[in-house]
Formats: structure tokens, sequence, C-alpha cells
């Protein structure tokens, strides 16, 4: 071809290579079919040496960033074209090995996330090393940033907290705080949470009205006169309440009372009273 016409074909090289299309088969209109077309005519032509040496780098620079965004298809691609233009080794070969981990890292990925969902539909929510919970906490630190096990994890906990709802329903506080506070130490940012605590305290609240409700019926059978009764729901209370001054304070009342009755019996020669 007349020098005129390898310019031209160098020229759609360089803009080819400038708007990433480093190579396209099936039309020849790549960086790199140009580039070669230039050196069919010249083998010695430098400018287009060059031209497919800058191809190279591109290649393995894009496959640096395809392995960055998780698009190892695309990864795999970048680098065999970096391969075929006879880029150096020591170059091609860290970003190999990356490209690698990262397939190791996907591998094991998926083989978590598959026994976590199985886990998550088997109801095995957070219970031992094999449940749900744990399982994507382990996916979590193989890929920290992976959308699917933040949202598998989220949904995971999200059903913990029902379980809590549901020991809520069944007045067991206890259940549901340490649900709560597992869900907080996982993931103290989850959007149910809010909604659980302030479940959990209106239940405390109506608890304790119904522990001082209960209260007031034992100060009222202890004023009857009817210790017995008064004694047991003073014992409830504290069963539910152990700190509770007023109802220890009445059974220690009820005690004195015994104590004052069984030594006038005593008194009386009433030992059997006594």
């Amino acid at each position: 071809l007349p020098a005129t016409d390898r310019a031209r074909l160098l020229d759609e090289a360089d803009r080819a290579l400038a708007a990433g299309r480093l190579s396209s088969p099936s039309d020849g209109r790549g960086a790199r079919e140009l580039y070669t077309a230039v050196l069919a005519l010249e083998p010695d032509h430098a400018p287009a040496r060059d031209g497919l040496r800058a191809v190279a780098q591109a290649a393995l620079a894009r496959a640096v960033e395809r392995i960055a965004s998780d698009d190892n298809e695309g990864a795999r691609e970048a680098l065999a074209l970096a391969r075929s233009l006879a880029l150096p080794m020591a170059e091609l070969a860290p970003v190999e090995a990356s490209l690698r981990l990262r397939e190791a890292e996907e591998s094991e990925l998926g083989k978590l996330l598959e026994r976590a969902e199985r886990a998550r539909r088997e109801e095995r929510l957070d219970d031992g090393p094999d449940s749900a919970v744990a399982i994507y906490l382990r996916a979590r630190e193989v890929a920290p940033d992976s959308a699917l096990v933040q949202v598998g994890l989220r949904g995971a906990l999200s059903d913990l907290l029902q379980r809590a709802l549901w020991a809520l329903q069944a007045d067991d506080a206890a259940a549901a705080e340490r649900i709560v506070q597992r869900v907080q130490e996982v993931d103290p940012g989850h959007l149910d949470l809010p909604g659980l605590r302030a479940r959990l305290a209106e239940w405390r609240q109506a608890a304790d009205s119904r522990v001082e409700a209960r209260f007031d019926e034992g100060e009222l059978a202890r004023y009857r006169g009817d210790l017995v009764e008064a004694a047991a729901i003073y014992r409830q209370v504290l069963a539910s309440r152990p700190a509770h001054g007023g109802a220890r304070a009445g059974l220690d009342a009820i005690a004195a009372i015994h104590a004052r009755l069984a030594n006038e019996a005593a008194a009386k020669g009433e030992f059997g009273m006594a």
C-alpha cells in the first residue's frame, strides 16, 4: 500500500486504542487488528510495534479493572489479549495470580452461600457453626463487599428478629432480649432493630405494670390477714422481679408475724402451734 494508506491505518489504530476498542476480530477495526495490518505490510514499522505494546498494556490494565469490579470473565478475556501480544510474564503473573485468587474466593463464596440458604430454609438460624448466621459471617470474611452476602445475612437476622417478636408475644422477654443483643452484635444498623427495641420497651413497661398490680394484690391480702395468699403472691412477684424491694419486705413482714405468733403460742405452752 502507499505510505498514505499505511498512515491511515495507523491513525485508525491509534484512535481505536484511545477509544478503548482494543480488539475486534469480527470486523478488524480493533486496535490490535489495525496495528497488525500495518505490520503485515511493513514488519519493521516501529510505531505499529509500539502500538501493539500499548494495546497489551491497556489489556492488562483492563484486566485489573475487571477483577476489581468482580467481572472475572472480562478479566480473563483481557488477560488472554495481553498474553497473545507477548506481554512479559513478569507483568502478567501478578494479575493472573490475583484473578485465580478471586475465582477461588468466588467458588468458596458460592458454596458458603448455598449452605447458608439451606440452613435458613431449614430454620437453623443461629444455633451453632452450621447455622445460617454463622455461615453468612464466614462468607462476609471471604467477600466483605458482596451484596449477596449482605442481603442474605440481613434476611437471616430479620428471621431471628421475628422469633424475638414471637417470644415477646409468649411473654418470654429474656429470649427476645438475647436475640436483639445478638442482632445488635452482628448488624448494629439492621433496619428492624429499632422497631423490636420499641416493642421490647413497651413489653417491659406493661410487664412492670402487671407486676406492680400483682404486688398490690399481695399487700391487700397481707392487710386482710391472708398471710399464706400474700406470701404466695410476693413469691410470684420476686420470681419475675428478684430485686423487687416491696415484695421482699412483704415476705419479711409475714415472717416477722409468724415469729411473733410462734413466741406467743410458746409462751402459752401451745408448742404444737408454736
